[in-house]
This record gives structure tokens, C-alpha cells and sequence, in this order.
């Protein structure tokens, strides 16, 4: 193994490892504002936890949702890879988990996202969940302003999260 690919698996376990803490601090759940993000008629993936008392995803949505056991549509990925295929979903949504990523990770989401879907919905929920550098690197503003320069976006908000959308109609610069 590469130093680099080292490097690489060290930051998915750490990011791994902060996961319990980050749902136990109730960040990562797909609120009520949310579940409206997600297309119901059109493959997505949502990355974050459904609430146990919420209806859950639409049939046609694949989750990474660590709160509940892995099966045929809940992965247990953070979204940095997804192992689809280009263009197979409408949307990616990511609840708060791309939160949990150092600065120079954050591209690794993005990127993946606009490979399988023509959307990326980053969600940022009201609660802070908590302090550490796990849940202050990667804060909507910065991404607002930083992904114009390669990518259409919007902000908007929805009841208890701030939202971006990002088109994925133009490549990011490598």
C-alpha cells in the first residue's frame, strides 16, 4: 500500500470512528425539511440517519444511513465513495455527514456526487451537535462560496436546515 492510499484509508476510519458521536450529538438525521429534498418519483441517495418514527426513504432511494443495519439499500458509507455507477440517481442528498470531513476532504463528496447524479444537496441542520474540529471544517457559507467558481449553485432553507444545492452540469476543475 501507497502512503498516500494510507493516508486516504486513515481519514475514511477516522471519519468512521466519529460517526456514533455525531448521530448521539443528533446531528445527521434526515429531518422533515429534508425528506421534501428527496425526489419521491426518481432514484437518490441520502446519506443520514431516518428517524425511527419518520416513514422512512421513498422505494426508489438508497440510504447511508448508519443507525440502521446494513442491507440491499442502506450502505454504510459516508458518501466519499458509493460504488455506482455515473448518472444512476437524480439527487444525492447528504445530511450533515460531509460535516464530519477535514477541509481538503470535502472535494471527495462533491465530486462523487456530481458523478452519479445531476444534483448534490448538501443539508446543514440547525443543531451544532456539539463542538471539535469533527463539526466545524466543512460550513455551508464556505462551500456556497467557494463551489460558484465551478459548479451552478443555490441556497435556500427549509424548516430546521439550511440548504445548497449544486448542479452538476459542469465538470469541477481536477
Amino acid at each position: 500500500m501507497k502512503f498516500a492510499d494510507l493516508e486516504s484509508f486513515r481519514r475514511d476510519m477516522t471519519a468512521l470512528a466519529a460517526t456514533t458521536r455525531f448521530l448521539a450529538d443528533g446531528l445527521g438525521v434526515v429531518t422533515a425539511g429534508a425528506r421534501e429534498l428527496t425526489p419521491q418519483d426518481a432514484p437518490a441517495l441520502v446519506v443520514g440517519a431516518w428517524p425511527g418514527d419518520s416513514p422512512g426513504p421513498p422505494d426508489t432511494t438508497v440510504s447511508q444511513d448508519h443507525s440502521r443495519p446494513a442491507s440491499l439499500r442502506n450502505d454504510y458509507l459516508l458518501g466519499l465513495t458509493t460504488l455506482r455507477d455515473e448518472r444512476t440517481v437524480a439527487a444525492v442528498v447528504n445530511v450533515d455527514f460531509w460535516r464530519l470531513l477535514m477541509p481538503d476532504d470535502v472535494n471527495r463528496p462533491v465530486a462523487e456526487a456530481i458523478r452519479i447524479a445531476p444534483e448534490l444537496i448538501p443539508v446543514h441542520t440547525d443543531g451544532d451537535g456539539g463542538s471539535g474540529p469533527a463539526y466545524s471544517c466543512a460550513m455551508l457559507d464556505s462551500a456556497a462560496a467557494m463551489l460558484p467558481h465551478h459548479v451552478p449553485v443555490t441556497t435556500s432553507r427549509v424548516d430546521g436546515a439550511e440548504v445548497l444545492r449544486v448542479a452538476s452540469a459542469v465538470v469541477l476543475d481536477a
